[in-house]
């Protein structure tokens, strides 16, 4: 139960750093490499909070220690919210496979090129960008949302 922390730790760093490498991939307007690096992010995502946490350590945590130690009072409070982070673990999961869809399905430069060339030229100069993540086209004029 001492190194507890340091698995869920280990756990959430795993998928923690390809995310910013994608935002910074974003940044730079490296289109195909952010998206690339999204993908491979919500699988190392999946893989180790829908797989690895609940199988290895949830399973450790709730019922391993209490063949071995028996349940104490901290043993009720820690392990509820293990769970209750597992509960988070899957509605994330829920947005990011939710945002990974809408990439795939539209991606950010085909729903740019929906636009004729008039209103592509005008988004340009009004320094307009689309939001990774929700979609949407913004600028400081004016806000449009795409579903």
């Amino acid at each position: 139960m001492a190194r507890v922390g340091s698995l869920v730790l280990l756990v959430h760093d795993a998928s923690d750093f390809l995310l910013e490498a994608a935002k910074m991939a974003n940044y730079a307007k490296y289109q195909r490499l952010c998206d690339f690096l999204f993908i491979f992010f919500s699988v190392v995502f999946f893989i180790t909070r829908l797989v690895i946490f609940p199988i290895w350590v949830l399973n450790s945590t709730m019922f391993e220690s209490w063949a071995i130690v028996g349940p104490y009072p901290s043993w009720w409070l820690f392990n509820i919210l293990l769970l209750l982070l597992q509960v988070l673990h899957i509605f994330w999961s829920y947005l990011i496979s939710r945002i990974a869809v809408k990439a795939i399905m539209r991606g950010k430069v085909r729903v740019v090129s929906k636009f004729s060339s008039d209103s592509f030229k005008l988004s340009q100069s009004k320094n307009c960008f689309v939001c990774f993540g929700c979609g949407s086209l913004q600028s400081r004029h004016f806000s449009l949302l795409f579903f």
